[in-house]
């Protein structure tokens, strides 16, 4: 038995070895080869050099006379620059995942998982986040080194499932990783929603590349593999869908057609703020109106097939019957819903959900969220539909719906992000790939 370690680079690097959005490649793609190996799928990173410039020809470094304005997000880091995550079959080019609105997905995932001390510690010499918006300012968007080195994993339900992936020419076969790369529009933001310095701000890649581990059998297993020609691999999986809500009596219906459904949860972000370099277009916080004043959330019911489920009652928050809440009291019940949509509670060992970035203190003005501490904005609505871990709830021919009442009375548009995890089979034989959800 031995282990090997891998390093990928892209299949459509430049001569220059520098990728971004602006230079004309919107997505960077990987193929881990066919080979007589296991590849540990929880071992998959993306490393490389983040590089962020303020000009057009990508010499000039953000500082505090050129751009002191310019921002990006704190608490995605590396993570603020993906739009997409899919992972495909190399021979039949069947699409195994793929996570639309990553970007939308990771500010979500990485706080309500992951505990102030991880952004202090891991997450900033690996992902790039910081917890303070001013220290990620200083160390991260104005860093005048060679770049910012980071080696961060692709959090996906396919590498975090915790299953080994054969590659051999009768099993899986090879793997191609895209990540589809945020405009530039997404990417950063402004802390006093003013464009000046901001226009010709760009981030770029360089010396990207994945790094995994493969394990590779000793003669007599290996040959054992090789005679296999059928696998099944189970994992986790995320499905995004987005809409947009202009009513304070918001309703979310989709679709979903999937069979076994374990949890699901819903983000907000302003329609406006969305590939708008004035705006943060990855704030998850409470919808908000027009003068950037905050649209509370009244309450919240979940229905399937038009019936409510799995709760059959709707859930009131604490600002529904009264205008005396302080606005620093955040809602526990939908809190603790929103965390558990993520991981269940008895699985929840940290977390970065606070009073202080959950309440409803502030503003939708980047002078007010902006300085959101712990992190930044992080809230939500969710619903838990399997906390046993069983086979999940059949949404494939009843549809999904979340209702909700909302002081949202000025029809100002929000975006918001539904989030489905669900159980995937990907079974795979000497004919090709199936993906069942």
């Amino acid at each position: 038995m031995s282990v090997r370690y891998l390093e990928i680079r892209p299949n459509n690097v430049p001569a220059s070895g520098k990728i971004s959005h602006k230079g004309g490649i919107p997505v960077i793609t990987f193929t881990i080869g066919q080979q007589n190996a296991i590849l540990k799928t929880d071992s998959i990173r993306l490393a490389g050099r983040l590089h962020i410039w303020s000009d057009a020809d990508g010499t000039l470094v953000p500082s505090g006379v050129n751009s002191p304005n310019l921002m990006a997000s704190e608490k995605l880091g590396v993570y603020g620059t993906m739009s997409q995550l899919t992972w495909r079959s190399s021979k039949s080019k069947q699409v195994c995942e793929s996570i639309r609105h990553y970007g939308n997905f990771m500010a979500s995932y990485l706080p309500v998982l992951g505990s102030l001390q991880d952004s202090y510690g891991s997450r900033s010499e690996t992902a790039l986040i910081h917890p303070s918006y001013l220290g990620f300012r200083d160390s991260i968007v104005r860093n005048t080194t060679k770049g910012n080195e980071f080696c961060c994993p692709l959090m996906s339900g396919l590498t975090l499932g915790g299953e080994n992936l054969n590659l051999m020419e009768n099993g899986f076969g090879g793997l191609d990783c895209e990540i589809s790369l945020a405009p530039d529009s997404q990417m950063f933001w402004s802390v006093d929603g003013n464009i000046a310095g901001l226009e010709n701000a760009f981030y770029e890649f360089q010396d990207v590349k994945i790094l995994c581990e493969v394990y590779v059998p000793p003669p007599d297993e290996l040959s054992r593999l090789m005679k296999q020609t059928e696998g099944v691999f189970e994992f986790n999986s995320i499905s995004s869908f987005m809409t947009t809500l202009e009513a304070s009596n918001s309703i979310i219906n989709f679709h979903l057609g999937l069979s076994r459904v374990i949890s699901a949860f819903t983000t907000f972000t302003p329609s406006s703020f969305i590939n708008n370099k004035t705006q943060n277009g990855y704030l998850t916080y409470l919808p908000t109106k027009n003068d950037n004043s905050v649209a509370d959330v009244l309450d919240v019911a979940y229905l399937k097939g038009g019936e409510r489920f799995p709760y059959h009652f709707v859930v009131d928050t604490n600002v529904k019957d009264t205008n005396n809440v302080d606005s620093r009291v955040v809602d526990p019940q939908v809190i603790k819903y929103f965390s558990n949509a993520l991981l269940p509670a008895d699985k929840h060992h940290r977390t970065n959900i606070t009073p202080v970035n959950t309440n409803r203190t502030y503003t939708a003005d980047p002078v007010s969220y902006g300085i959101i501490p712990e992190g930044g904005a992080t809230y939500g609505v969710g619903v838990l539909y399997d906390a046993l871990n069983s086979d999940g709830v059949n949404f494939k021919t009843e549809a999904f719906t979340l209702q909700m009442q909302t002081g949202l009375t000025d029809g100002n548009p929000i975006s918001a992000f539904l989030f489905v995890k669900h159980k995937t089979t990907l079974g795979y034989n000497k004919d090709g790939v199936e993906v069942i959800n």
